[in-house]
C-alpha cells in the first residue's frame, strides 16, 4: 500500500516529539500531553491506593522531561510517553530517584559514562487503549516510542513497566531484557527492563510493519528533536538546542 493511500486511510493520525524546552510554540501541544498523563496516572494511583480519592498526580514527573512523545487523532492527544536522560558519570545521576528500586549491580552494568535514556508514563486514552481504526494502538505507539529511542542513537533505554497491566509482556515483545521481575512498586509489581539499541526489535509484528513504519516516518508529523540529545561522538558535544521547528 502506497503512503498516501495508508494516510487517507488513517486519516487525523499524527506522531509528535517535543522537547520540554519552554519554547511558547509548544505549549499547547504540552498542555494536551499533560492532561491525559495527569488523568491516566491520577486514576492509576487511586486505583492502587497510592492517592485519596481527592488527590491528582503532581506535574512534577512530567515537567522533569527532555522529550515529549505523543500521538494524536485529529489533535486529540490519545497516547503519551516521556524520556529524559542520566549521565552516568555523574553521581548525582546515579542517585536518580529513578533508580532507587534498581540494585547497585544494575546500575553499574550501565556503565560510568554512558548516557543512557529514562522511558516513563507510558499513557494510552481509555477509548483508544485496544484500537485506533483497526490498528493496535498500544503496539503502534510503542513502536513509535522504541523508533524515536534508536534515532537518539544511545546504547540504552530503560523503563519500569507494570505487570498487573501487562506491559512487561508487549514489551518482551520488542527484545528487551529484564533485569529483575515482580519488583514491588507503587503498591503493585514492576519489571525493571532495558532496551539495547543493537538488540531491541522496532516492529515486531510483522502484519503492521509497512502501515506503522509509513505513518511514523510521514511528513504530517512533528519530530524535533535538538542535536544536544542525540548521541555524540567524541569532541562533538554541543551545549546549544536547535530550535524546535513547529
Amino acid at each position: 500500500m502506497e503512503s498516501s493511500e495508508i494516510n487517507k486511510l488513517y486519516h487525523g493520525l499524527r506522531f509528535s516529539a517535543i522537547p520540554f524546552d519552554g519554547n511558547p510554540k509548544t505549549k499547547n501541544f504540552l498542555e494536551s500531553s499533560y492532561q491525559l498523563w495527569r488523568q491516566n496516572w491520577t486514576e492509576a494511583y487511586r486505583e492502587l491506593n497510592q492517592f485519596k480519592a481527592t488527590e491528582t498526580a503532581y506535574s512534577d514527573n512530567f515537567c522533569r522531561q527532555g522529550l515529549i512523545l505523543s500521538l494524536d487523532l485529529y489533535g486529540k492527544c490519545i497516547a503519551t510517553a516521556c524520556m529524559r536522560f542520566l549521565d552516568m558519570n555523574y553521581l548525582f545521576s546515579r542517585d536518580d530517584s529513578y533508580l532507587s528500586v534498581w540494585d547497585r549491580d544494575s546500575i553499574a552494568g550501565f556503565g560510568d559514562t554512558e548516557r543512557i535514556v529514562v522511558a516513563s508514563g507510558f499513557t494510552l486514552d481509555k477509548g483508544y487503549r485496544l484500537k485506533v481504526y483497526d490498528l493496535p494502538s498500544i503496539y503502534l505507539f510503542h513502536t513509535f516510542v522504541v523508533k524515536i529511542f534508536k534515532d537518539l542513537g544511545h546504547p540504552k533505554m530503560i523503563s519500569i513497566v507494570r505487570n498487573d497491566v501487562g506491559l512487561h509482556k508487549l514489551v518482551a515483545k520488542y527484545g528487551t531484557t529484564s533485569m529483575k521481575e515482580d519488583v514491588p512498586y507503587a503498591n503493585t509489581f514492576a519489571n525493571l527492563v532495558v532496551y539495547e539499541s543493537e538488540k531491541v526489535i522496532t516492529y515486531p509484528l510483522s502484519k503492521y510493519k509497512d502501515v506503522f513504519s509509513r505513518l511514523i516516518s510521514s511528513d504530517v508529523n512533528t519530530i524535533a528533536i535538538p542535536n544536544s540529545m542525540k548521541k555524540q561522538t567524541k569532541g562533538e558535544i554541543s551545549y546549544e538546542l536547535s530550535e524546535a521547528v513547529l
